[in-house]
């Protein structure tokens, strides 16, 4: 029950303008249930709150809220808040007279005692501000990676406890963690440099911000480099070779090179894997893999990688009558297609048959294969296509329509 309960607790920022949910995201005290002609929030601050969450009305974006801290001491994660819905309005719930009074510049109380729990103390704080500013040298090795973000605590002579330093990078995910010596050679360094300014009004923390130089460094470009990177590795041998598994979904693939509990770091689907080895122009053959995924790859059905010797796609597509397991290997000059009859079998034994093909293609040759079909045709419970890419190595001809004619021959 208490995890349920801080999960419905978000910060609030408030000002003489409204109360902003989010970073840039403003609802006017105009919205809300209390008056705003009779009361104003100290111009020259804003303020940060945290509230617990109440009833929300979908269509007319209506909450209801509760103040349960005018004074957090960790006030970061506003920064890293998004919203899930537009919120129209807002409805608090009775404020403590004891805490409000220390935000107003100016109110009639009289007009606000239905909006607030009312006591002898008003509570006067004597605002009196006080700023620093640190420069730390945080270890790659010590920091945590979150989505958005680096997390490190840090202990800062301004504060009796520790406190959570959050540098926030929308190109940052949790699966870093499980790399950091990449980031340590790709920055340079051991350690990044990070600059924090901290605001305090009395003893308590107004605003707390961190940036860093270092890690603004790890951006589009160093994380499509490492994307690209760990592309490249696939067209390699795998570390682990499996006896008699051919057939790998994206995870599995990733598995086979890397060592980190999460390999697959952006969680990459197949079609991920086929659209960044074309942008690296990788694959000859785009043409046929672009038409093999968008247009006859079975809907629902994963396609599977080949590796290393034979770096390729399996795809899946059925007619009528006919399930047909398509082998495109990258930068090869044929496609393979076994085609097996609907009603015979189940889509799954199927694959397992072609997966037992693919290894003897692997281990004995594509021509050793072929004999072998045709020694035992009569018997077999599939026909067997080799389209080969005809005029693939001559530019002033493009072999694509000719392939995809033998192919749609292929598939009936």
């Amino acid at each position: 029950m208490q995890g349920d309960q801080q999960k419905r607790t978000r910060l609030i920022r408030i000002s003489s303008t409204g109360v902003e949910l989010v970073p840039g995201y403003l609802v006017r005290w105009t919205t809300t249930n209390l008056p705003a002609e009779d009361f104003t929030i100290h111009a020259s601050h804003s303020f940060i709150w945290r509230v617990h969450l109440g009833a929300f009305d979908r269509e007319t974006g209506h909450l209801e809220l509760d103040v349960v801290d005018y004074y957090p001491l960790d006030t970061t994660e506003f920064d890293l808040q998004t919203m899930k819905h537009t919120i129209r309005s807002l409805d608090f719930g009775k404020l403590d007279w004891y805490y409000l009074g220390g935000f107003l510049s100016s109110y009639k109380k009289i007009r606000l005692l239905p909006f607030i729990n009312d006591n002898d103390h008003v509570y006067i704080p004597d605002n009196k501000q006080s700023e620093f500013n640190y420069r730390l040298n945080v270890p790659v090795k010590d920091m945590e990676f979150i989505h958005g973000a680096i997390s490190c605590w840090t202990e800062l002579p301004a504060l009796p406890n520790p406190v959570e330093i959050k540098v926030v990078n929308e190109h940052i995910i949790p699966q870093f963690t499980f790399i950091k010596s990449y980031f340590t050679k790709a920055l340079g360094k051991k350690s990044v440099s990070i600059q924090i300014n901290l605001k305090m009004v009395d003893d308590r923390i107004l605003s707390l911000h961190a940036k860093s130089k270092d890690i603004e460094c790890i951006n589009e470009s160093m994380v499509g480099t490492l994307r690209h990177t760990r592309i490249l590795e696939i067209q390699k041998s795998p570390k682990v070779i499996i006896v008699d598994k051919h057939l790998f979904n994206a995870d599995e693939v990733f598995d086979q090179y890397y060592d980190e509990p999460d390999a697959n770091l952006f969680q990459q689907n197949v079609q991920d894997i086929i659209d960044d080895l074309q942008q690296l122009g990788l694959v000859r053959n785009r043409k046929q893999l672009e038409y093999l995924a968008g247009r006859k790859q079975l809907s629902g059905e994963r396609i599977l990688i080949t590796l290393a010797p034979n770096l390729g796609f399996l795809f899946i597509n059925t007619t009528t009558d006919k399930n047909h397991f398509i082998w495109e290997l990258v930068n090869s000059h044929a496609t393979f297609v076994w085609s097996f009859d609907r009603w015979k079998g189940d889509m799954t034994a199927q694959i397992k048959s072609v997966e037992h093909m693919i290894g003897l293609i692997r281990e004995q040759g594509r021509e050793h294969y072929k004999s072998y079909y045709q020694s035992q045709i009569t018997d077999l419970p599939y026909t067997f296509t080799r389209i080969v890419h005809r005029h693939a190595d001559r530019s002033i001809i493009d072999p694509f329509p000719g392939w995809k004619h033998r192919l749609e021959e292929a598939l009936v």
